[in-house]
Parts: C-alpha cells; structure tokens; sequence
C-alpha cells in the first residue's frame, strides 16, 4: 500500500525518512516552552493551521511528550500531535510593563 505523505504512520516515517530526529522535535519543544524569559509563539502545523502560545500556562504536554494541549483565550482548546508541528515561530518577549 502507498501512503500519502501526511497519513503515512511513524513507523514508515521512520524507514523512508532516516533523517527525521522524533527526539530532537520533542527536546526543542520542550526548550521553547521552559525558556526563561518565555517568548511566545506560534506553533504551525502540517495542514497550515498555526496555534499562538501567549504563555506557558496555555500549553501542556502529555506525559509520553508527544500530544500536546493548546489553550485558547475562551476556554477553548485544541490537542495537537507532537509529530505533526512543521514550525515554532519565536516572536520577541512581551515587553515589562513600565514601573
């Protein structure tokens, strides 16, 4: 059976495509969202769809690392395949606020 590229299952992935690195995806995630100051970012998905992380507490990983949890600002959210990220956009830090 052929697979289309964007349905083909990891274990496939992982024999056509030597030079994907799951670790390296799951390990940078992991610094974007720990760094110190936090930057927001975008995170762009496969099929186009971008989800903006304005802070930490609106995104949460499963413990295997890889679903992810983004939180909208109404309540809403959505759960991302770790796999499926094609992009972390960093934007600036937000700036203080003037004392």
């Amino acid at each position: 059976m052929i697979w289309p590229r964007r349905c083909m299952p990891i274990w496939c992935a992982r024999l056509f495509f030597d030079s994907y690195n799951v670790v390296m995806t799951v390990e940078r995630f992991t610094n974007t969202v720990r760094a110190q100051p936090f930057r927001p970012f975008t995170i762009h998905m496969g099929d186009g769809r971008t989800f903006f992380v304005k802070h930490q507490d609106f995104i949460s990983r499963s413990p295997s690392g890889r679903t992810v949890i983004v939180y909208g600002e109404n309540d809403s959210f959505s759960i991302l395949d770790l796999l499926l990220i094609t992009e972390l956009e960093i934007h600036p830090p937000k700036p203080e606020a003037a004392a």
